[in-house]
Order: C-alpha cells, then structure tokens, then sequence
C-alpha cells in the first residue's frame, strides 16, 4: 500500500540507527514516501522551520502524517472521511490458515511507516489492522471492526422491530466492507484453503455461503445452499442433487414418483427455496402412488415452513396412516389447504407434544381438520399439564448472563414448567405448550416482569428475536420495543460476538 498512500513520518534521529549512534544529535528525519513510489529522507535541527515537501517526481503535495495514523485517537474518527473509497477498497488483505485448528483468518490492513533505519536509508512499515474476519472448523464466523465505519446509518428503524439487522447485517449492507468480504472470498476460493467442489467454487458470492458448505461438507453442489432443515438429510455420505432427491424418494422404484419428486423439487428451488421433508415424508407413508403425486402437487410448502417440530408431520403420518386409508389421508390435507394455516400447524405442533404412549394411544376419530383438532388439543392439555407439574428447566449460563433489570422490568427465565403455566395463564396466550422446546434448548422464553409480575415475554431462538408479545398476544407498545432492543443489543448480541 505505500504504492497507493502518501505518508510523511517524523523521527528523532537518536531513535534510529545511523552510524553515528553513540551521539545524540539536534536533528529530527522527515521521511516522505510518495504514491509513486519516490521516497525521499530529509534531516533537518529540529529548531528549523520546515517548508511544505513537494515529490520532485509527480510534484505530489500531499502527504498524511504517519505519526497520527500510529496512534489512536485518528482511527476514532469516521475512516470514509480519512481515505477516498478507492483507495479504501484496495487495502491489503492478509490470509492464514492454522492448519492444527482449521481455524481461518482474513485481515484487511493498513501499511504504515514507523520507522526508519537511516544506516540502510531503509523505511520500516507496521501494518494497523481495520477488519478482521475469522472462519472456526465449525463455520462460526467472527467479525471485528478496529477503525470507525459508519455501518449505523445503514439500520433501519430503531423501532422497525420484524426488520432489526444484526451486526453482520450492517456490516454485509456497508459498500466498503463487503467489498472486503468479496476480495477475502476470492482469494479463499484462490487458494484452495477448503476442498470444494467446482461446483460451489465457480457460484460461491459471500463468506455465509462459504459458511454454509464448510459446515456441510458432504453437499457437493451449491444449490443445497437453498434447502430448508439441511440437518435432516444424513452426514453419513456425500451428496449430489441427484443423489439427494433418490435419498427423498426412499428409493422408491416407480418412475413416476420419482418424476413428480423432481418436478416439485424444480418447481420448489425456483423461488431459492426447498423444503424436502415433505416430499420425504409423502413418499415414505403414502403407498398409492397416484395419490402420492397428486399430494406432491398440492404445494402445502408455507404450511410447513411455519413449523417449528418438523418432526410433528411424520408422527401425525404415522398416526394418520395407521387409522385411515391414503384416499381419507389425502381429503384430510386438502381441507387444511383451504383453511387458516392455524388448524394444520396447531394440530401438528400438539400432536407432536404428547408423550409416545399418548401418541400409541391415541383413538382413532372422523377425520375431519377441526375435529382432529380438538381432540389433539384435549389430549396435549392433560399431557402439557402433567409435565408442566413435573419440570425443571436448567439453561446454559449464556441463557443466564441475559437475565437482569431494566427499570421498570425484572427479566427472568422461567425456572419450573408451574411458572411458565402462570405465565401462560396470566398472558392467556400458548406459553405452556413450549416446555418441550424450552427442555430441549430449542427455545428461550424470557418473561419481563413488573413486581412479580409478567407483562409480556420474548422468544430467542439462535440469537434472533422470534416473537415478543403481551397479554393475549398483543404486539408490543414502542416504549416496551424501546426496552427490548436495548437489552437484545446489549445481553444477547454483544454475548454473542
């Protein structure tokens, strides 16, 4: 970067070597290093005035001071106004790779002089980092900024609660540094540091996306980037796309089944989007073949994305398939086609709540949507009641670390299912139905209460705010936002980086 930067850097000449070392001398060295690549050392008595250095050979005039720069006091102020854009966007960037961790790191450094060896009229430079980007073996990303990018101005609304940007959010909306983020891909894919396929390699556009196969190593083709619940599909082996839709099929032999897995898969990943476990599970339980492809046609995929157990739809199967024939089956999830989506993912989501004896136990009734329904929802009041009465929930201590007061509220975790059934009862909203959730760390429901009391609850689930509701599920006012933003930012964000 001294080929792009002009710098000037001021020294005591008793701070360098020179060959007359063992005597201290009134005279101070003005080095000027120009973007053209002259450099020039001037030493003049440090009681002498100094006249404005002009290169002699681009007649450049204008020089930043090194000296500034290696401080810190420059790096608070905004660094757009320190550095034109283009040359912002052409800093070094630095890569290594610890080949013991897997771990990768990606700099992105300013060179400046600090030093001079006036023996060897030689300038020294040190490197002041502004962005780093670490990658672990688990494609956990970390991002810090050590110089003041303005990436606030890119949130939105303080308020604008369904829209809230993270961090990395900001930081990937910010021209320059995802301008950095796009030079670090490249040369990452450059470099081979990760064995994948050309496939990835050539459609690759960010580091999520990089994240994303280091992290699933056994996809071989980048249009697994868009599939829904990846997890579900088994690490045991590596997959094509091809290879993958067999796996869906469950190895089914009839052609036309295999076609119409396809044709929704085409259909599905248009939109960059596919959710298999459907088709997975309709081709698992749904033996007749004509009504297997006429419910891959039938394109419940919203319905499905909403839940939260993809577990429920193939327990529900199992129960429906063990009472009814695949022709009642199939009228049963039509008619949740044409009704709210609350009927299909209420029924599922309880179903899947009920304790496997239940779930065994379960009688068989008409099969209609709402009357399926009820009974599910009889059933998971006794089974949510009697578990609720039994559990203790423990949290890991960063669930802990967010528990704390902010005037006028006492943010607390529910400790015991009896509580969270209070807290359910006193909102008169679904809270009691996530203690399984909340057992398994699938969820955190925190309760902001005021004198003992809760006024409304928010759900974090991976970081992210998924829902935060008052009493019968009321969105919440602005001053409560205010307050929930304010200890997401600081309790929950700032653990989490």
């Amino acid at each position: 970067m001294q080929k792009t930067l002009s710098w000037k850097l001021s020294t005591d000449i008793n701070q360098t070597r020179t060959l007359f070392s063992s005597e201290v001398l009134p005279y101070t060295i003005d080095s000027y290093i120009c973007s053209c690549s002259h450099q020039e050392i001037i030493i003049g008595s440090n009681f002498q005035e100094k006249e404005n250095y002009i290169c002699e050979n681009c007649e450049n005039d204008k020089f930043l001071d090194a000296n500034n720069f290696l401080g810190n006091v420059v790096w608070y102020e905004k660094i757009e106004d320190i550095f034109i854009e283009d040359i912002l966007k052409r800093f070094e960037i630095i890569l290594n790779k610890d080949n013991s961790t897997d771990n990768l790191t990606a700099s992105v450094v300013v060179n400046i002089p600090n030093g001079i060896d006036l023996a060897s009229n030689d300038v020294k430079f040190t490197q002041k980092e502004i962005y780093k980007i670490t990658i672990d073996s688990y494609s956990n990303q970390d991002e810090i900024l050590s110089a003041n990018f303005d990436i606030d101005r890119y949130q939105r609304s303080f308020y604008d609660f369904d829209n809230y940007q993270t961090y990395q959010d900001l930081i990937n909306k910010h021209p320059i540094l995802s301008n950095y983020k796009k030079r670090i891909l490249t040369n990452i894919v450059k470099n081979n540091y990760y064995d994948l396929s050309s496939d990835i390699e050539n459609k690759l556009n960010s580091i999520e996306q990089l994240s994303f196969f280091i992290q699933n190593s056994h996809l071989k083709e980048f249009d697994f980037y868009y599939w829904d619940n990846i997890e579900y599909l088994p690490i045991d082996k590596e997959y094509t796309v091809f290879e993958a839709l067999s796996y869906i099929s469950n190895n089914r032999k009839e052609k036309s089944l295999k076609k119409a897995i396809f044709s929704n898969y085409k259909e599905q990943i248009y939109d960059k989007s596919y959710y298999f476990l459907y088709p997975y599970y309709i081709s698992k339980y749904i033996k007749d073949i004509n009504i297997a492809i006429r419910l891959l046609d039938l394109n419940l995929n919203s319905y499905f994305k909403e839940l939260r157990n993809h577990n429920s739809f193939e327990l529900f199967l199992i129960y429906l398939t063990k009472h009814y024939s695949d022709k009642q089956i199939e009228k049963l999830l039509k008619s949740y086609k044409k009704q709210e989506m609350f009927w299909f993912l209420d029924s599922l989501e309880s179903f899947a709540e009920l304790s496997d004896d239940m779930i065994d136990n379960f009688p068989k009734v008409v099969c209609r949507y709402d009357i399926l329904h009820d009974e599910i929802i009889q059933y998971h009041r006794l089974t949510i009641h009697q578990r609720l009465l039994e559990s203790n929930f423990t949290y890991t201590q960063k669930q802990k670390d967010a528990v704390t007061s902010i005037a006028p509220y006492d943010i607390k975790l529910p400790l015991t299912g009896l509580e969270l059934y209070n807290w359910s009862n006193t909102l008169s909203n679904c809270l009691a139905g996530y203690g399984k959730l909340i057992k398994n760390y699938k969820t955190t429901i925190y309760g902001f209460c005021i004198d003992d009391e809760i006024s409304f609850a928010v759900e974090i689930v991976n970081d992210k705010i998924i829902q935060s509701r008052s009493k019968y599920n009321k969105e919440l006012c602005k001053d409560e936002m205010g307050v929930v933003i304010g200890w997401y930012e600081e309790f929950i964000l700032e653990k989490k980086d």
